[in-house]
């Protein structure tokens, strides 16, 4: 097994994301699931297995978890090192893959993001494109933000 990481500066190839972009779809087919957002992760590393589809590692930049990717869609776990090489055991459900990475509390996170929520909530909660991130106050016709009323 020989584990390419990228370094600072590095970038990855184009087709290192597409394990993790057919990973996002299949979170989104099922509603129980966190959401998987490509763009919330970096890739890390890239993990060649001798008779075994290569590996890609993603780590999530909200939470610092990893989700290990093969080619094929099959989802890994780090197990350690024995006998100086790495070693993955296969995670048996996407939903344990998505709690090890720590998606299950990505979505807290990020509401403390500039970006916040990853998906749209019941109404009149905060929402992707902003609305309703910020209460709103109308004061003597001016709509200000209740930050400003609080300075004010």
């Amino acid at each position: 097994m020989t584990a390419y990481w990228l370094k600072l500066g590095d970038a990855p190839p184009a087709a290192a994301w597409a394990p993790l972009e057919a990973l996002a779809v299949r979170s989104a087919a099922d509603p129980a699931l966190p959401p998987v957002e490509p763009d919330d992760f970096l890739y890390a590393a890239r993990v060649e297995r001798a008779g075994l589809p290569d590996l890609h590692v993603y780590r999530h930049m909200l939470t610092g978890g990893y989700l290990d990717v093969d080619d094929l869609g099959g989802l890994w776990r780090f197990v350690g090192r024995s006998s100086g090489a790495d070693g993955y055991a296969q995670v048996g459900t996407l939903a344990d893959a998505l709690a090890r990475a720590g998606l299950d509390r990505a979505e807290r996170v990020a509401l403390r993001t500039r970006r916040g929520p990853r998906r749209p909530g019941p109404p009149g909660a905060p929402s992707a494109t902003g609305e309703g991130s910020v209460p709103l106050t109308v004061v003597d016709g001016n709509t200000r933000d209740d930050h400003e009323l609080a300075s004010a």
